[in-house]
């Protein structure tokens, strides 16, 4: 078994609560450690193994583990009492925020605060924004806040030590995707919220459906465009799995085909079944057939990290504006190749998108110099 098929073996019995039949060996442990950690998924690997009775560790590696594992479920507290404190704050002035990804997705995991949290991600509209993001800076102590643009999907502040993010939008997708995309946004974020209970306020998380979607497609965004870690791909098994039975399937079909994603859909699908456990029943529109792309997915997953944190060609960046420019385009459209090679036309609009942003963003910041 290579560290790599180790890590997934302990991850599993992470993700759905069962017993090490194994041990690691000793000289493989720090490998599956690293992944674990590049992958975002360190507490989770930290908990199966300390619970395994037959696992052999020293007492550094207990006590490292052990306060991983505290660490963690403090920042799960912290993130809490934020989210509480900006539904309540934004509540008070009338905008009732969605929670989206993060907190919310996971309650759906055996252990909810094993998730390794990230940053706070709530959904306000585009109709209060400015006034949400003005309430929001002032609860930060923060007076000035960027004007509203279209291009930016989300403000960005800190509260209380713990980054935030306001959306006017879920998510902003490739110009031939991005209106079709906008309704249905709209719509799982207004109607058929869930509610779930967060340090004592009731918060909104998306529609069911809806979110079955974002969550993947968050997953194949960060993916197309420069890394995800295994973390996401078990948000979403971890969703699925506690809705299965419960999706609209016609309506995540439309979704799919509208948006060109059906093929990935199926793809990442093969990896949540094949890899991460998930039962191939509750894995909607699940193609048995092999697919050589699982494994090129996976091995693009695991080379890259989470958000690509472990993409040794970004390191080192030229000092020179125009030699760092010219190298991070090279190494983008490199990326890019591959990706369209994979999944064709809908990688294809994402790498145009990249193209005119990237040329948009460093026309910007060479006006700035």
């Amino acid at each position: 078994m290579t560290a790599r098929d180790a890590y997934l073996y302990v991850l599993r019995s992470a993700l759905w609560g069962e017993p090490l039949s194994e041990s690691i060996p000793a000289a493989q442990l720090k490998e599956v450690l690293s992944i674990a950690k590049a992958q975002s998924t360190l507490p989770l690997v930290c908990q199966a193994l300390l619970l395994s009775p037959g696992q052999e560790l020293s007492d550094s590696q207990k006590v490292s583990m052990q306060n991983k594992l505290r660490s963690t479920v403090s920042l799960h507290l912290r993130s809490n009492h934020v989210i509480a404190l900006l539904t309540a704050g934004l509540r008070a002035r009338g905008i009732d925020p969605v929670l989206m990804k993060g907190q919310g997705v996971a309650s759906y995991y055996k252990t909810p605060y094993l998730r390794e949290c990230g940053d706070i991600d709530l959904y306000v509209g585009k109709a209060r924004y400015t006034e949400a993001c003005e309430t929001v800076a002032a609860m930060a102590g923060i007076e000035d806040v960027p004007e509203w643009s279209e291009r930016k999907k989300h403000y960005n502040v800190d509260v209380e030590g713990v980054p935030v993010e306001l959306h006017w939008t879920s998510d902003l997708l490739p110009k031939r995707y991005d209106a079709a995309y906008q309704e249905y946004s709209l719509d799982g974020m207004t109607h058929g919220l869930v509610q779930k209970a967060i340090d004592g306020e009731v918060v909104n998380t998306p529609a069911d459906s809806f979110n079955a979607f974002f969550i993947f497609n968050h997953t194949w965004h960060h993916f197309v465009t420069g890394g995800v870690g295994l973390r996401q791909f078990c948000d979403w098994v971890m969703l699925l799995h506690a809705k299965a039975g419960g999706l609209d399937l016609d309506h995540i079909k439309e979704i799919l085909e509208r948006l060109d994603l059906m093929d990935p859909w199926q793809v990442f699908g093969k990896v949540a079944v094949e890899h991460l456990g998930l039962p191939s029943e509750e894995m909607p529109f699940y193609n048995e057939k092999s697919d050589p792309r699982v494994e090129q997915v996976l091995d693009i997953v695991f080379r890259e990290g989470n958000f690509g944190h472990e993409r040794q060609e970004l390191r080192n960046r030229p000092k020179n504006f125009f030699v760092a420019k010219a190298r991070s385009l090279m190494i983008h459209v490199w990326r890019y190749s591959k990706m369209m090679s994979m999944f064709g036309r809908v990688a294809t609009c994402q790498f145009k998108e990249m193209l005119t942003g990237g040329i948009r963003t460093a026309a910007e910041e060479f006006g700035e110099k």
